[in-house]
Parts: structure tokens; C-alpha cells; sequence
């Protein structure tokens, strides 16, 4: 075999191990939600499997809420990270998000089934004014419908260096994304 066929068949089987790890998140995914009865149990677990198969920084969801004065906002819920990453969910700043206050283009994008992905250095001003002091490099967002209606959103947040998003990995994990709007729904129709 020659060097070049050498390094492709590297470069192939690489590919078909991150193939497989997202695959695998999305089966450990599903069995988190499936069976569980409480979301703080439930929820972060299957959030940690996805941090393992997408080896970024952080994974959260945010739960979308309407405010008197504000209008759509939105508010972290949950949270975990990869060992050494700084947590953001205490961040009061993320408590309290308004979509009309430099995120319409988020709100646009999430609420039409679209995602948001790229490096933050990309990203118009008022985004950055919030993303980057939370050292994010790269972030990929997926949004959560719950009974037909947008109802927030799972990030993916790479701090340690910049991430293409492959649009492979992305439909993996559109799926998982689909997985928490069907638990919380679930959720919604036990309460």
C-alpha cells in the first residue's frame, strides 16, 4: 500500500469511528429517555452521552419562555461539560435571553427547523457579545419541538479549538434533538 492509500484508508476509518460513536449516542440517547420518569435524572445523562460522542466542551438546552416586557426569551435548563470546561449554567446572563435582543436570527432559523453552526468569530456582533466570553470557538445548535411547536434548542459548544460540523454528524444528532422534544412532550403530558 502506498503512502497515499496509506493516509486515505486512515482518513476513511476515522471517519467511520466518529460515524460510529455518534450512532452509538443516539442508541444511548433513546434508552435514557425512553424508560426514565424524572428529566433531572434522564436528561443530563443522555446530554453526557452526546458530550462523549461529539467531544465538545459543553452540551445544554435552553427551554424558550415568553416575557411581559421582552417578548420571546430564552433560559438555560440543563448543562454538562467535558472535565476541565468552566459550567456556564449558573450564568445569569443565560437566564435571561431575548431573541429580539441580537438573537432574531436565531429565533428565525431554530423556529423554521433550521440549525445554527459555525465558528462564533463568523458570527454577527450582538451574538458574539454574548457567546464569546464564554470562550466558545465553535458551536453547533439544534432546534426542540415539543406537541408541533418550537420550544427551545440543544447546543454544542467547542471551546478548546475551532469545529467544522459535519452535516452527517448534524443529522445524528437532529435526531437525538427530535428524541428530548418527544421526552418533553411526554413530560408535558403527565404533568
Amino acid at each position: 500500500m502506498s503512502t497515499d492509500e496509506s493516509k486515505k484508508h486512515l482518513e476513511t476509518e476515522g471517519v467511520l469511528a466518529r460515524q460510529l460513536r455518534f450512532e452509538q449516542a443516539v442508541a444511548k440517547v433513546s434508552k435514557c429517555l425512553v424508560g426514565a420518569q424524572s428529566p433531572e435524572r434522564a436528561v443530563p445523562e443522555a446530554l453526557t452521552s452526546l458530550l462523549e460522542a461529539s467531544q465538545v466542551a459543553r452540551v445544554y438546552i435552553f427551554e424558550n419562555f415568553e416575557d411581559a416586557d421582552d417578548g420571546l426569551c430564552m433560559k438555560q435548563l440543563y448543562e454538562v461539560c467535558a472535565p476541565g470546561i468552566t459550567p456556564e449554567i449558573d450564568n445569569p446572563i443565560l437566564q435571561h435571553v431575548v431573541y429580539a435582543d441580537g438573537f432574531e436570527r436565531w429565533r428565525e432559523a431554530l423556529a423554521s427547523g433550521l440549525n445554527i453552526r459555525g465558528y462564533i468569530s463568523n458570527f454577527p456582533d450582538d451574538e458574539r457579545e454574548i457567546l464569546e466570553p464564554q470562550g466558545i470557538l465553535s458551536i453547533l445548535v439544534l432546534p426542540i419541538v415539543v406537541e408541533g411547536k418550537w420550544w427551545g434548542f440543544v447546543g454544542f459548544d467547542e471551546t478548546r479549538n475551532r469545529r467544522n460540523w459535519q452535516d452527517s454528524e448534524v443529522a445524528l444528532l437532529g435526531t437525538t434533538a427530535e428524541m428530548l422534544g418527544s421526552y418533553f412532550s411526554r413530560q408535558q403530558v403527565q404533568e
